[in-house]
């Protein structure tokens, strides 16, 4: 598959380069991001590749983003991937042959992250009057309704939280077909990274959560692979404890991690959720041989039936 065909060292370096097109791209004007319409298509088509590497997807689809903000004629570009031979009005389902591929991916992806552009670009095709609220939100089955809330919204900040409650919200409600779990901690401890909320995101491949790092503007993503996972205990029924091998995903070398330290993540879970924080620990064991001899070790049972995900939140 994708996922394991290349080498890390290979997606590190792919990881890298996508990243120095998006820094170019964010000193462009529109004018200037127009000449780069034809990375457009490459990039979406990208995306669409099935088990993708989730470090790769939430890549391109940040340099999609870089390329398609401000910028009409790639923006344009986008809508008419997703909905040819239209101007993104109602039109034939057969027509959306795109857009029905990338809410499989929405899906499938198993990224918080990557959930979140897809949600993110989708928006700003349909405030730009590029593409039709109603079409867009057929990504979102059960929580379509909500997509269209967003617009609603005026303050940026509240709706880019609403946004990711939108993304929550959406998991939550796929059931055993979701690919992501969130859950909002009571504690969360990264070392001494400064976190930017207390939501811990548990995804196919890692569990991630977002902290404010040196030189960044905001919240950035943190990720853990599982096969990473040095050492696991709960050394009580709500807590959680996580030694790291080697750097997480999304630091620089600068940033503080300690790959001694057993307890590097400390997790305090709200007791409510921990029948369904357990399913995702089972999750965990198939990718992680140490949290498998833990499981073990410790006689864990799961739970016949577990809600995955969160349900009501206030955004």
């Amino acid at each position: 598959t994708a996922r394991d065909a290349l080498p890390q060292r290979e997606r590190d370096i792919f990881v890298d380069i996508v990243w120095i097109i998006s820094q170019l791209l964010l000193d462009e004007d529109a004018k200037g991001k127009a000449k780069w319409e034809s990375l457009v298509k490459s990039a979406f088509n990208f995306i669409l590749i099935d088990d993708l590497p989730p470090s790769m997807r939430r890549e391109t689809l940040l340099c999609l983003k870089s390329i398609t903000q401000g910028c009409v004629d790639t923006s344009t570009a986008l809508k008419d991937i997703l909905c040819p031979a239209s101007s993104g009005k109602r039109n034939r389902r057969a027509e959306f042959e795109n857009l029905t591929a990338l809410s499989t991916v929405f899906l499938k992806c198993g990224d918080f992250d990557c959930q979140k552009h897809i949600c993110e670009l989708l928006f700003r095709l349909v405030k730009a009057n590029l593409l039709d609220a109603d079409v867009a939100s057929t990504v979102f089955t059960h929580v379509s309704s909500q997509f269209k809330d967003l617009f609603k919204i005026k303050n940026n900040a509240l709706m880019f939280k609403a946004l990711k409650t939108l993304v929550r919200h959406f998991n939550a409600a796929q059931g055993s077909n979701a690919t992501v779990a969130s859950f909002e901690a009571t504690s969360l401890r990264f070392g001494a990274l400064e976190m930017s909320d207390d939501w811990v995101n548990f995804g196919t491949d890692m569990l991630s959560a977002h902290a404010i790092l040196d030189g960044s503007d905001g919240a950035e993503p943190v990720d853990i692979l599982y096969s990473d996972i040095r050492t696991f205990s709960m050394p009580s029924s709500n807590v959680v404890h996580v030694g790291i091998r080697s750097k997480p995903i999304g630091l620089a070398c600068d940033d503080p991690y300690d790959v001694h330290d057993d307890a590097w993540i400390q997790i305090e879970f709200q007791q409510h959720n921990m029948p369904a924080i357990l399913e995702q620990v089972f999750r965990m064991s198939k990718h992680s041989t140490v949290v498998d001899l833990y499981i073990t070790d410790s006689n864990l049972i799961p739970a016949k039936k577990v809600s995955t995900g969160i349900l009501d939140l206030d955004i």
